[in-house]
Formats: C-alpha cells, sequence, structure tokens
C-alpha cells in the first residue's frame, strides 16, 4: 500500500549504547526505521533497516531502555516492545501492544544508569520497571508521581540527569572487513577500524601489534598513549597472502579492568566487544 501523503517524522530515539538511532515517520503507513551511527564522528550507516507499522498506524513517541536490548513505540492501541539486533540495530516485535501504558509525544526518558522508564502524564509521573530479560514494563508502586508537578495541563517535555558511561571504555568501528581476494604476494587495500573512547575518563592504550606468526597481515596506528574522552585514532591493517586460502585477522585485547571487543578483518563473524588496548591473531 502506497504511503501517501507524503511522509513525515514522528518521534525519534536514540540507543543509549550510542550504536542505533530510531526514526519513527509515516504519512498513512507507520514505519520505523533503525540506522547503525557511526562512534567516530556520530553518521548514520546507511542503508538504514525499515521496519513497515499497519495502515493508520503512527509511533507518536519511542525510547530504548539503558541495556540498549529494547525499544518501547507507544502508537493507537497502547505501547508494542520491539527487541533489538544487537549488532544491526533492526527490530522484532517480541511484547504488546499494552493498552494501558501510552508516551505523550515528548514525554518519556529511559534512565541511564538503571532499568527505569519516566513518563509524564496530567496525573503525574509514571514510573516502570523494565525486565530486561524480556523486556515487559511493570508500573511501580506509588505510580504515578505527583509530588511537584500538580496543576500539570499539558504532559510534553520530561529529562532526566546522568550518564550511561563512567569511566573509560572503548568502542570499535567499524566491526567487520573484508579484504575481499587477493593475489598471493599481492597488498590489499587498506581496511581502516578506529578505536573510540566513548568514556568520560581518559583511556589508557597500552600497546597495538600483530602476532608474529600472523605474518600476512601488518598495520600501522596513529594512536598515542591516552585517549581522551570521545577521541579516536586510527588503525590501519593491510594483508599480503603468503599463502592460498581463507585468512581470519582478529584483534582483541589484553588491558586490565578495561571492557573487551574483537573484530574480524576478513568479513568472518567475531565477537563484538569492548577494549583497552589491541593485539591480534589470525586463524585459517
Amino acid at each position: 500500500m502506497a504511503d501517501s501523503p507524503p511522509a513525515r517524522g514522528h518521534s525519534v530515539a536514540l540507543d543509549p549504547l550510542d550504536r542505533f538511532f530510531f526514526v519513527g515517520w509515516g504519512g498513512n503507513i507507520g514505519a520505523l526505521d533503525s540506522c547503525v551511527l557511526s562512534p567516530v564522528d556520530g553518521t548514520a550507516v546507511v542503508p538504514c533497516t525499515a521496519l513497515q507499522l499497519d495502515f493508520g498506524i503512527f509511533p507518536d513517541n519511542i525510547v530504548a531502555e539503558n541495556s540498549g536490548k529494547f525499544l518501547y513505540v507507544s502508537r493507537v492501541g497502547g505501547t508494542v516492545v520491539y527487541s533489538i539486533d544487537q549488532t544491526t540495530g533492526a527490530l522484532t516485535s517480541a511484547l504488546g501492544p499494552f493498552s494501558t501504558i501510552v508516551f505523550n509525544p515528548g514525554s518519556v526518558v529511559a534512565d541511564p544508569m538503571g532499568p527505569y522508564i519516566y513518563s509524564l502524564s496530567v496525573a503525574g509521573i509514571h514510573v516502570y520497571q523494565v525486565d530486561q530479560q524480556s523486556g515487559n514494563l511493570t508500573e511501580i508502586p506509588g505510580s504515578p508521581f505527583n509530588a511537584g508537578v500538580s496543576g500539570v495541563f499539558s504532559e510534553f517535555g520530561i529529562a532526566i540527569s546522568g550518564t550511561a558511561v563512567s569511566g573509560p571504555a572503548a568502542t570499535i568501528f567499524p566491526t567487520t572487513g573484508n579484504f575481499g581476494s587477493v593475489t598471493v604476494g599481492g597488498v590489499s587495500g587498506t581496511q581502516i577500524v578506529s578505536l573510540v573512547n566513548i568514556g568520560n575518563q581518559n583511556l589508557s592504550v597500552n600497546s597495538i601489534s600483530i602476532n608474529p606468526s600472523a605474518s600476512s597481515f601488518s598495520e600501522t596506528n596513529t594512536c598515542a598513549s591516552t585517549l581522551a574522552p570521545n577521541a579516536n585514532c586510527s588503525v590501519s591493517i593491510n594483508f599480503t597472502p603468503s599463502s592460498v586460502g581463507p585468512q581470519t585477522l582478529t584483534l582483541h585485547d589484553f588491558a586490565r579492568l578495561q571492557p573487551h571487543w574483537s573484530r574480524s578483518a576478513n568479513g568472518e563473524s567475531a565477537d563484538h566487544r569492548r577494549c583497552g588496548c589491541l593485539a591480534a591473531d589470525y586463524l585459517t
């Protein structure tokens, strides 16, 4: 069914881990777009993944809870819970609609530090606890709370203070790469990955190296020993195969007290975790 009149925006939400951006829109037919974000400059990686809703069903308000596993979409008929694919950001309907839970535009926010969602209405502030296994919402005892919000005649506008990341925290972008087919003895094009400090304190980068056994790969980098909050550095990797057959380079870290990540440099799947310093091994 054609979407006419022209599509218009209804709502937006940001993954609390800054990986994905969600847009609710539609003309006659509502839809949700999921976009992967670059942690380097915040731009969306296209194409975004689109999920079409039913005729006349528009995502009036959307919010992602703090673990980044679930997106809540308030629409005609109540609120629907969608699970978020942790790699692509694609959405899959999980629960609902819950007809008793409605988020008015601009009236909902997720707690960045805990499993709670806050919604403002003329009755006060509703507080819902998130089940981070199923995505289910349970309104806590005493909610809605109306102390300090009595006499509210418009339920637009609510905010919460706090930060989702405390201390240094590293991530990598992009999470996979592929050198394609390279002739034995030839040199591939350069694959560049960015190491980004998404935390609020300096990140120590102890070392970046490739295991001597992975002699088909080489790297250069722009990383200093310290990476400031929101700063990034680049690791450039080349592939010069010495034998025939698939080879996979996996970057990983051995830093203490840092989250961990791993990345496949040849397009084969690898764990997407976080790191403080880098090393590299390879598999044939």
